[in-house]
């Protein structure tokens, strides 16, 4: 064996006491390391075997564990005092949200818009109000050309509700600034006094804020206020006829087909994701995005009766809508027309007030806030008489396909109660007090709870499905009925 040979082997015992030569055990050492192996000595007395590493690792860890202890208590404490700085910043800003604190700053890009309107009679932050220099009309111009809103009136190109085949100028009344006219004047909750109040105390902090001495303020606020309520007492009235208001008209054709705006085919209300539905009194069509047709509303997987219970309920929800108390004034063609008799018109308006009666009994636990049944009259006629269509087709359908129902194993429910089952999970639904409260005053829709309880209270097919003893709250002797 060369010399050079010999400087990369080494001599250990092997059996009978015969010397084995081997690579040098370094070399091989690294090699293994760099392959990926975990690495066994050969002897014990070579540096890294396992067991002096074990050993090693156990003397080490004390000092390793002390280290990362302290590492994680630096940590710690760094990020209790990150919170508590970010909560005193939090603190503050909210301590002086309306003080004023470097109100010249915060406030200068509002008070800009102010001046570049002709000031106002609020304070003098602004530049100096001169009655003489002021002109209405010309405010009125800059600010419907600003784009921040529309004062007074809004205007718009759209289809005429009488003639949807043409377009129309549409001159309106701008927007409330509470949303609606109901909230102005309404008998059956505990509003509008706490909006009123609330709409007061909002406008004086935020006026007081852009300099307004906060007496002159609050008075300024509640005349604004009561010319509001004015505005939606005039607005409440002429939308209680809609032909009163119809809007002046500049004939503008469109293509039509069947009859029907040529729009009416490429343009939705929705985007395809949206988890909703419609019904159009414009073109007398519901339109369904693929959104809504998943689960809860709808699985090919359901079972069928409970598939009619709900996205069925749906359709006929939908369908109700275009003979509710604002889809019944427009004819099949989409245009505003009265195309009911006195006589018809006199038992919808009956049977409809029975249901406001009926659903503004309901409160609504925990807040004790009476249910709007005015305002959510549209809805809940939609719902009773969804629910009702929805029943119909179901058994339509049931009585030609009788041989494909089977009982669901573990499930102790006939079709008809699967049935109302899938409905009444659709409303499943959590408020916190606060939203409670504000659907009840800004939502069409009844509280998720009586949209359940007032449909079924009213549905025959409901009682003898469940079996409810006559007079009950489920099986009331009268039921509000309109379709």
């Amino acid at each position: 064996m060369s010399e050079t040979t010999k400087e990369n082997v080494n001599l250990i015992p092997g059996k009978n006491g015969v010397e084995k030569e081997i690579p040098n055990l370094e070399k091989a050492r690294n090699r293994m390391v760099a392959e990926g192996y975990k690495y066994h000595a050969l002897d014990g007395s070579l540096s890294g075997s396992d067991s002096e590493s074990c050993n090693d690792s156990m003397k080490k860890s004390p000092g390793e564990w002390k280290r990362r202890n302290q590492q994680f208590i630096c940590f710690l404490v760094f990020s209790v005092c990150l919170i508590a700085i970010l909560a005193i910043v939090v603190i503050w800003q909210y301590q002086n949200r309306y003080t004023g604190v470097n109100s010249e700053m915060d406030i200068q890009p509002v008070i800009d818009v102010i001046n570049r309107f002709g000031s106002w009679t609020f304070s003098n932050t602004s530049q100096p109000w001169n009655n003489n220099t002021w002109d209405f009309m010309d405010t009125l111009v800059k600010i419907a050309s600003s784009g921040l809103h529309d004062p007074f009136l809004a205007m718009g190109v759209g289809n005429d509700d009488r003639n949807n085949t043409v377009n129309i100028i549409n001159i309106q009344q701008s927007g409330l600034t509470l949303g609606s006219c109901e909230m102005y004047y309404t008998n059956n909750s505990k509003y509008p006094g706490p909006l009123k109040d609330a709409y007061i105390d909002y406008g004086t902090k935020w006026t007081v804020y852009l300099g307004a001495e906060e007496t002159i303020a609050k008075a300024k606020m509640e005349a604004i206020y009561n010319f509001e309520q004015q505005l939606a007492l005039i607005q409440s009235e002429a939308w209680s006829d809609p032909g009163q208001s119809y809007p002046a008209e500049r004939p503008d054709p469109v293509e039509s087909c069947d009859g029907y705006p040529a729009e009416c085919l490429t343009w939705w209300a929705m985007i395809p994701t949206e988890v909703n539905a419609y019904y159009s009194p414009t073109y007398n069509s519901i339109a369904f995005p693929a959104g809504i047709l998943q689960k809860p509303f709808f699985d090919p997987d359901f079972p069928v009766p409970f598939n009619f219970g709900t996205v069925g309920m749906i359709i006929g929800h939908e369908l109700t809508h275009g003979f509710d108390n604002s889809g019944r004034k427009f004819d099949l063609h989409g245009n505003l027309h009265n195309w009911w008799t006195n006589a018809s018109i006199d038992g919808f308006k009956r049977h409809a007030g029975c249901m406001v009666k009926q659903y503004s009994s309901y409160v609504v636990e925990g807040i004790d806030i009476h249910i709007r049944g005015d305002t959510t009259l549209g809805e809940n006629i939609a719902d009773n008489g969804g629910i009702k269509t929805a029943y119909q087709a179901y058994r339509q359908w049931r009585n030609s396909h009788s041989s494909e129902l089977q009982n669901l194993p573990g499930l102790d429910l006939d079709d008809d109660q699967l049935f109302f089952v899938g409905f009444s999970q659709l409303w499943c639904s959590y408020y916190t007090p606060a939203y409670a409260k504000q659907s009840i005053i800004t939502d069409e829709h009844t509280y998720a709870r009586y949209r359940v309880i007032g449909a079924l209270s009213n549905s025959d097919a409901f009682a003898r499905a469940f079996h409810c003893p006559a007079n009950t709250p489920m099986n009331p002797d009268h039921k509000c009925v309109v379709w």
